[in-house]
């Protein structure tokens, strides 16, 4: 899932970086820290060290256990009954709006005036003559909740959604998102506590020197050592994958979903964003067309992907969703929702043993 995946790659970079600085960054102005008694001095590119944590991140995240794992994530976030109730809730509140009412209207009004709807209510009523006008729209209904459970939609889906996330200019105000999430006070002290509870800058000093042969690395060195032993691919690939997995961390996410969905302001923001969509004449049309070709009583993945592409490629459509992302990141309601999970998460002692692992178990 690449939203997934943009937001978590700059989580768990920053977090990552903000783990690695300390030894460094917090010694003297000689950056010299003490062993057996000498003064020695360990330096390091700073410069050279985000680039290669950043391509490692990058590779770790983008791996088959980690993505095992978001989807796992994700598909139980989907199932967790407070976050499926809220949801339900939010979909309600979007059909109600008053703004939205006259477009919802011409829709239903345009679908059963469709010649191929009628066609097939026809060939309804003829293989069931007892039903009753109430039960045949039950059956269409029934089918448009068949198919979208279905793996043809879901397949269909996400391919183009995905590629609409994928757009620079999408992906560029996710990455803003999880920059802040990542530049999250709770994380960084959580870190930094961890750091300090767990290992000195003279351990480290002995490691370092140990692995470079009993002598002390020079910058370049100490650098290497750094990318080959601490920071790999392998270990940060296990941390993502045990950290997505916690127990504690699914819970809270799971919780800050559940509020984030019940907030009025998330409610408006979303209604915005659907108003500016239906207003336009031809969004409408491509969105009737989707829904009519839900109510088939058979779907593939390519007639789905065909009917959302034509959604998710309209001229509208990545303007209100970066609108929408701008304006949900801006909303000072929102972000205390956010701040409140990342603050539980950050004191979990499960999350902490995670990083504790991360930092000090090369």
């Amino acid at each position: 899932m690449k939203l997934s995946k943009s937001v978590w790659a700059v989580v768990s970079l920053t977090a990552v970086l903000a783990v690695a600085m300390p030894w460094g960054c917090k010694q003297d102005s000689s950056d010299s820290t003490w062993l057996g008694g000498e003064d020695i001095t360990l330096r390091f590119d700073e410069a050279r060290l985000e680039r290669e944590i950043s391509r490692l991140a990058e590779k770790a995240v983008e791996s088959k256990a980690v993505d095992d794992q978001l989807d796992s994530l994700f598909t139980t976030l989907g199932e967790a009954p407070e976050v499926a109730s809220a949801g339900d809730a939010l979909l309600e509140a979007i059909g109600a709006a008053p703004t939205l009412e006259p477009h919802f209207s011409k829709m239903v009004n345009d679908i059963g005036a469709s010649p191929k709807v009628q066609a097939s209510l026809k060939k309804l009523k003829g293989e069931n003559p007892a039903m009753s006008e109430d039960e045949l729209v039950a059956v269409f209904v029934k089918r448009v909740e068949t198919n979208t459970d279905g793996a043809a939609f879901n397949s269909g889906f996400d391919t183009e959604f995905d590629k609409l996330l994928n757009q620079p200019d999408v992906d560029r105000v996710f990455e803003k998102f999880g920059t802040q999430v990542a530049e999250s006070s709770h994380l960084e002290k959580a870190i930094d506590s961890v750091v300090q509870q767990n290992m000195t800058d003279r351990d480290w000093a002995r490691r370092l020197t140990k692995l470079n042969g009993g002598k002390l690395p020079n910058k370049q060195q100490t650098t290497d050592l750094v990318v080959q032993h601490v920071f790999t691919e392998k270990r940060l690939e296990a941390f993502y994958v045990e950290l997505f997995g916690l127990p504690a961390a699914r819970k809270h996410v799971q919780q800050a979903a559940a509020e984030l969905l019940r907030s009025p302001s998330f409610k408006a923001h979303i209604i915005t964003a659907v108003e500016t969509l239906f207003a336009d004449p031809s969004f409408q049309k491509d969105a009737l067309a989707g829904l009519m070709l839900l109510m088939s009583e058979t779907l593939t993945e390519a007639e789905v992907a065909a009917a959302v592409g034509k959604l998710t490629t309209h001229p509208l459509m990545k303007k209100a969703l970066v609108k929408l992302i701008d304006d949900i990141l801006a909303d000072p309601t929102l972000k205390q929702v956010g701040d409140k999970a990342l603050k539980n998460i950050s004191v979990d002692p499960t999350v902490r043993q995670a990083i504790t692992k991360l930092v000090n178990g090369w």
